[in-house]
């Protein structure tokens, strides 16, 4: 099912912003589509004042147009465009879709854009519709907005926010008539638009070249349309309300002036018009008023070869069936590779939508039927007979598949595999909501250049002077907890003495030490800071590299107890654990027992963190260090909101952005070694990042019901397998055929027993269980095989 999104956008200015809704609707499958069919979502936002984006519209329009293309504006000399003018018109494009982007991320307008997120698939068709009457607004490259990005099969179209519905005839000529106007043509090529249009199928195109405004109107009259088709000279006016076509060399006409032969056109069943022509969006406008149901124009002067290869493209997709607003999209993004001399080409063209009307498809403009065929006599095919092996034989089969595949994963065979299924997995999952209880503190390269200071050779993240400023400015936000992600085992002077005091008075300040492990050195907690405000960064990674699980607690008998850091807990468990306690929720122990073994837990009420066990799940070669988890990543492009250590220092963050807030502070430099391979990134991710998703995973558990990934004991895992290696087996014994049919009853007999398994499996994993996957198709395969060939072996062949 297709959806169908509406961002209206009221009254308003850039001055003083513009209230929004979002309305999200599941496309209709009649011949209407209406958001008036109750939208299934919908939500209130605002987008903030800014009176930049207007002004750097206007510096883009004006460089695009001093470029001096070729256009089917008018008919000027050409000009040979300026090396330092085409550098000046990509840096405005650039500048342009920047600033649209971070106005759409404002505070107002983000909850509409998780709701977005959250409720549209990017694999969904999606029309999207820019409901305004705001001329400023419907100039902006909405298509530059970064969810749009996310969506390959979304496409954009604007919309006045004053419409209403035409009942048009259906077609009766099984044949789509077009009306096709090639106006005034100096200096351009309107001819290779018409050899496209020459060549469409199932049509019926009429020319006028050059016609006289009587002659035109005649035909409006006269005839029924379903495609009015312009190509030529056009122009809008600098209000952005009235355009002009040029429809012979001496006349031109504005909109208005073919009010009522365009009025008898639509009446008649004008469906389409198509402006092939430049600064189409006045005359957009102006049909809009007139209730036209669809709309394609450019939005800017268009240089003659764009035009030629944009209609081309559309035409080839729309008239082999595709969506309009699909084929519109695939022809404007392959634009792009005449970006290199046309400049911004794949700006230019724009739908225009009357919103009470769903876009037509080209057979649906013909008024044909996409038949579907019927079998034959001679194609019906018997039902076919089923195997008479005694069940038992086949249950056999199916256990015998089932232990092989447990064998193979109980000595690690599938281990890898695994792994490699629950990054694949973790991508998969909806995009998750930002957790706004983190504020990040970064330093960078640069940062950890200038604020470092030089200790044993090694340039190290931050001075104590400076570090000592930092805490200074936070503990002023009084935010409720700070989590310092750096290891401050020895003074970095200037500023210690100070600092100490900081360390040990400071009871929202959650530091950080490292426990000894094979052969690294255990590195001390910040000096005077209290045991019970420290944690370890110790993780513990897979085989592959990747760190897929938080260690909570480390056994303090694991540890050596003349190191430096010898504490219980993790870093982003004390952190957790701090903001909590704030809330009235203090961790608990209990028992779980798992596989008759009893083993012990941690709760938060009635939250129970389920642990990483050695005989559990995938994890045949197991690092038992201490209570692990499963790490549940958030899913989300930027989890966490994030300044720069230079914003804080220098005051250019808001305290209100602190203010009861988790502060972590870390290093994200390059030439930092805290950099972690993740399944839900394909680059590193920094320590401080990762900390965040461990305190993040704890919290949200408990505080928003979050789902915590699972795993069930090996034994559970067996019967999962074996259960669904008998289905296997069971389908094929009840589909199959005998020996001499085709094969294709047993492939689809297993494909249906798969394609249920792996659905299963993705449901228990969006309720957090990380079920076997592949072991199950193996043994589901393997199982249904061995009864196939069993069926064949066995099965009595009669002449």
């Amino acid at each position: 099912m297709s959806k169908f999104v509406v961002l209206k956008i009221g009254e308003g200015s850039f001055d003083a912003g513009f209230p929004v809704m979002l309305q999200i609707a599941e496309e209709s499958e009649g011949a209407h589509a209406s958001l008036a069919l109750q939208p299934f979502a919908e939500m209130m936002g605002k987008l903030p004042p800014d009176p930049t984006l207007p002004q750097l519209f206007d510096h883009w329009q004006s460089s695009y147009r001093r470029l001096g293309m070729r256009s089917r504006l008018s008919a000027p000399t050409v000009q040979e465009t300026n090396v330092s003018l085409t550098g000046d018109c990509r840096t405005a494009a650039q500048h342009l879709g920047d600033r649209l982007n971070q106005w759409l991320l404002s505070e107002t307008f983000r909850p509409l854009r998780e709701l977005w997120l959250e409720k549209l698939h990017p694999t969904e068709t999606i029309r999207v519709l820019v409901q305004t009457n705001d001329v400023q607004l419907q100039r902006l490259p909405w298509h530059l907005w970064d969810v749009m990005e996310r969506y390959p099969q979304a496409e954009l179209a604007l919309s006045t926010s004053v419409y209403e519905r035409i009942v048009q005839p259906p077609s009766q000529t099984q044949r789509v008539r077009v009306l096709a106007i090639l106006g005034n043509s100096e200096g351009i090529d309107t001819q290779a638009d018409r050899r496209l249009l020459e060549a469409l199928p199932q049509a019926e195109v009429q020319f006028l070249v050059e016609p006289q405004r009587q002659s035109l109107t005649d035909h409006l009259w006269e005839q029924p349309w379903d495609i009015l088709f312009f190509a030529g000279h056009s122009t809008t006016t600098a209000d952005g309300d009235t355009g002009h076509i040029a429809i012979n060399p001496s006349d031109r006409l504005s909109m208005s002036e073919l009010r009522y032969g365009l009025r008898k056109a639509l009446h008649q069943g004008l469906k389409l018009a198509i402006f092939n022509s430049c600064d189409g969006l006045g005359l957009a406008r102006e049909l809009a008023d007139l209730n036209i149901p669809q709309l394609i124009v450019m939005r800017e002067p268009v240089p003659d070869r764009v035009a030629q290869v944009f209609l081309n493209y559309f035409l080839t997709r729309f008239s082999t069936g595709e969506s309009l607003y699909l084929s519109v999209r695939e022809a404007r993004e392959r634009l792009q590779a005449l970006e290199d001399e046309y400049l911004c080409a794949t700006w230019l063209p724009v739908i225009y939508q009357n919103p009470s009307v769903k876009p037509p498809t080209w057979y649906s403009l013909a008024g044909i039927s996409i038949p579907v065929p019927q079998p034959t006599a001679d194609a019906v095919v018997s039902p076919p007979k089923r195997d008479r092996a005694s069940l038992w034989k086949v249950a056999l089969s199916s256990l015998l598949a089932a232990g092989l595949m447990i064998g193979v994963r109980a000595v690690g065979g599938f281990q890898a595999a695994e792994l490699a299924t629950l990054n694949y997995l973790m991508k998969l999952r909806p995009s998750d909501r930002p957790d706004y209880r983190f504020l990040l503190i970064t330093i960078d390269e640069a940062e950890r250049q200038t604020y470092g200071t030089v200790h044993q050779g090694f340039t190290l993240s931050i001075s104590d002077g400076y570090l000592k400023q930092l805490l200074d400015t936070l503990q002023a936000a009084q935010p409720r907890v700070i989590g310092l992600d750096l290891y401050r085992d020895l003074p970095v002077e200037p500023g210690q003495t100070a600092l100490l005091q900081h360390y040990q008075n400071t009871d929202q300040l959650i530091g950080v030490c490292k426990a000894a492990d094979e052969g690294v050195d255990s590195i001390a907690p910040p000096p005077t800071m209290p045991t019970n405000r420290v944690g370890f960064s110790d993780f513990v990674v897979d085989q592959d590299g990747v760190l897929r699980r938080q260690l909570v607690s480390m056994r303090v008998t694991r540890q050596d107890p003349n190191a430096p850091c010898v504490v219980p807990y993790a870093f982003a468990a004390q952190v957790a654990f701090r903001y909590l306690a704030n809330e009235g929720i203090r961790p608990q122990l209990t028992e779980l027992t798992v596989n008759a073994k009893a083993t012990d837990a941690i709760a938060f009420n009635e939250v129970v963190l389920p642990p990483v066990l050695s005989w559990m799940g995938p994890y045949q070669q197991f690092d038992d260090r201490g209570y692990q988890l499963l790490l549940n990543y958030r899913n989300h492009r930027e989890p966490f909101s994030q300044a720069s250590l230079t914003d804080v220092l220098t005051g250019a963050v808001n305290p209100d952005v602190i203010r009861d807030r988790i502060v972590l502070i870390g290093v994200t430099a390059n030439s930092s070694n805290d950099y972690w391979q993740t399944p839900v990134s394909h680059a590193p991710m920094p320590g401080v990042v990762v900390q965040a998703h461990m305190t993040s995973q704890l919290i949200s558990a408990t505080l928003d019901q979050r789902p915590l990934l699972w795993m069930w004991p090996f034994g559970i895992d067996a019967l999962w397998i074996t259960g669904w290696s008998l289905v296997g087996g069971g389908l094929v014994w009840w589909l199959a055929v005998d020996h001499r049919a085709n094969v294709r009853w047993r492939v689809v007999a297993i494909a249906i027993g798969a394609g249920v398994a792996v659905f299963a499996c993705g449901v228990l994993f969006h309720k957090g269980g990380w079920v076997p996957v592949l072991p199950t198709l193996a043994g589901l395969t393997l199982a249904g095989t061995l009864v196939a060939v069993h069926q064949t072996l066995h099965t009595s062949v009669k002449p």
